[in-house]
């Protein structure tokens, strides 16, 4: 989606193709991941997890939620901020519609027929979506010799992502297999809580996304990181306020998701500060990505999921949920540092490169 969104905004009357050819590669994708995740989930899933239910959330997760992304960011390329907020919009409201349908009796509330209700109500939102996106945007013919030239860029953006998700998601499934259910599901309602409360930023940033990469392409790192401290104000302020308002409203998680989520309060305590870290971690990241350093951000994350999964092994199995938020917490803190000397190494590289370039048009 992010290259697709940088070549939309290098050739805007690319957006066809680049529409046909994100979906195209997306559908691949979710294939070759799907399969890789049904033969891992034997060992990393619950025992009492059953194949056909992480297949439903597979194919609602890693495909038909995709495709609503693809449509989204093909909206945001073009600066249609509108109908890219309506495409997530729609696909959150299907699947509310789905879980008052349960709440009110219409279909009993197990994990088979969830699973089923979830991906389909997702195939229905990415329908829709396609549809409209295709009237909108244009769909033509996938751009399949862009496609090939630009796949090593597309493979650091999608392992980048990749990674990203395992430091963000795998301590949820570690904590089933190498603790018990229960901190599992309290561990990810804290997690969702603070991931709702950072929702605005990363909405934010999302939008600006095609500015980093004009900015990029205009100015390299010195004009992405000049536009992101103007981002910096409103997305760390807000992070900074959201982590407040979480301690102080902590204690009403249990209130919300049950007494069995007493435990929450503390998780959500320890694990509300990680907004103000994300923001400033994004800020970063982005404009690395817009200035055509995805590599060094793909380097780090990579560098950062693997650092997780060995911190969740060794500290879940004695810690439990508390393990994995202490996981989480340095983690993330760590990819923030990396950022930031990346951001600064490169940032002198440029400016040593300029200063060479002075020089030698001096000399002449």
């Amino acid at each position: 989606m992010q290259l697709m969104i940088r070549n939309i905004v290098q050739k805007r009357a690319s957006i066809g193709e680049q529409l046909a050819t994100s979906l195209l590669a997306t559908g691949l994708s979710a294939l070759a991941l799907g399969s890789v995740v049904l033969l891992v989930s034997s060992w990393v899933a619950p025992d009492n997890l059953p194949v056909f239910v992480i297949a439903m959330i597979l194919v609602a997760d890693l495909f038909l939620s995709r495709i609503v992304d693809v449509a989204s960011a093909g909206y945001i390329a073009v600066r249609r901020m509108k109908r890219a907020a309506a495409c997530v919009v729609l696909l959150q409201l299907v699947r509310l519609m789905a879980a008052v349908a349960a709440f009110i009796g219409l279909f009993e509330m197990t994990l088979k027929s969830w699973s089923v209700a979830y991906s389909t109500t997702t195939l229905l939102a990415a329908i829709v979506v396609v549809v409209v996106a295709a009237r909108d945007l244009g769909l033509r013919r996938p751009d399949l010799a862009r496609y090939k030239r630009d796949a090593p860029l597309g493979y650091q953006f999608s392992v980048g992502l990749a990674s990203q998700s395992i430091y963000n998601d795998i301590d949820k499934a570690m904590l089933g297999s190498l603790s018990t259910t229960a901190a599992a599901g309290l561990y990810t309602a804290a997690f969702r809580l603070m991931d709702v409360a950072f929702t605005p930023v990363r909405a934010m940033l999302g939008a600006a996304e095609p500015r980093f990469f004009e900015k990029g392409g205009q100015g390299g790192l010195r004009a992405t990181l000049s536009y992101a401290r103007k981002l910096a104000t409103p997305a760390i302020g807000y992070s900074i306020l959201a982590s407040f308002v979480l301690v102080a409203c902590a204690p009403l998680a249990p209130v919300v998701l049950g007494a069995s989520f007493a435990e929450a309060t503390l998780a959500l305590r320890f694990l509300a500060f990680l907004t103000v870290v994300r923001a400033a971690q994004y800020l970063l990241a982005d404009s690395l990505t817009g200035a055509g350093y995805q590599g060094r951000r793909t380097v780090a994350q990579i560098c950062i999921a693997v650092l997780n999964v060995g911190l969740n092994v060794w500290l879940i199995p004695l810690y439990s949920w508390q393990g994995a938020v202490v996981s989480s917490i340095l983690c993330d803190a760590l990819l923030l540092l990396i950022l930031w000397a990346i951001a600064a190494w490169t940032l002198r590289s440029e400016d040593a490169v300029v200063s060479e370039l002075l020089d030698e048009r001096t000399s002449f």
